[in-house]
């Protein structure tokens, strides 16, 4: 995939803009004038799986070769790549590495420096606002708890930086009961599950359940403010 920078009101590309050469490529803003960026920047570059091994930090007007580097993985590793939260008051920077289909390290980038999430390696982490979510592939023993796989668990992301252990379950799987998947919105986070979609609320008041018929499938979509659509 070829990438430029392209301005949507002139619609054309920008001239001396930001551009990459055909590469399995990996670009994120960080603001108007850095990117993020994970591309071929040369022999050993890259992953055995084609995809980028290093993540960079690429400033307007300058060469790729200055970029500055952030994150080199394995070249076992499936691919290595940069992202930040724009949320207003909420800002964070990321770095993440994908060392199999199913297991991962997120990495905390402040300050210049990388902070581990401390997360089982099959865990999907994820950020949204004051919160941290953590999708379970297996079960884990944390905190004095044993939560089991399949959960959906929150914590304040803050807190858990400072060792702290204290999950709201948001979601837990019972035998004919699974997450399919969940998107966080404004207040609260929308889920969907397989089979019967009918949870009890947890300890958390983010989440509500809708009551739905057990044989139908629903898709969630926020668009911004309070409201949430559904559609079945």
């Amino acid at each position: 995939m070829v990438i430029r920078e392209f301005d949507p009101k002139t619609k054309t590309f920008v001239k001396d803009g930001f551009a990459l050469t055909e590469a399995k490529s990996d670009v994120v803003w960080k603001d108007r004038d850095t990117l993020f960026v994970g591309t071929d920047f040369g022999p050993g570059s890259l992953t055995d799986s084609g995809y980028p091994r290093v993540a960079k930090e690429w400033i307007r007007a300058t060469p790729l070769a200055d970029a500055k580097p952030l994150y080199e993985g394995k070249t076992t590793d499936v691919g290595v790549g940069a992202a930040k939260d724009h949320t207003q008051g909420f800002e964070r920077e990321f770095v993440a590495r994908s060392i199999s289909f199913y297991e991962s390290e997120l990495f905390l980038r402040r300050d210049g420096k990388l902070v581990k999430i401390e997360k089982p390696a099959d865990a999907e982490a994820s950020t949204h606002r004051d919160l941290l979510l953590i999708k379970l592939r297996s079960s884990w023993q944390v905190g004095g708890h044993l939560y089991p796989a399949g959960a959906l668990l929150a914590t304040d992301f803050e807190e858990f930086l400072k060792d702290k252990r204290k999950f709201d379950v948001l979601f837990e799987p019972t035998e004919r009961k699974s997450l399919a998947g969940f998107s966080p919105t404004r207040r609260e986070h929308s889920r969907r599950w397989r089979v019967r979609p009918q949870v009890a609320p947890g300890p958390t008041q983010r989440c509500r359940s809708a009551k739905l018929t057990h044989l139908c499938s629903a898709k969630l979509t926020h668009d911004g403010r309070a409201r949430v659509f559904i559609s079945k």
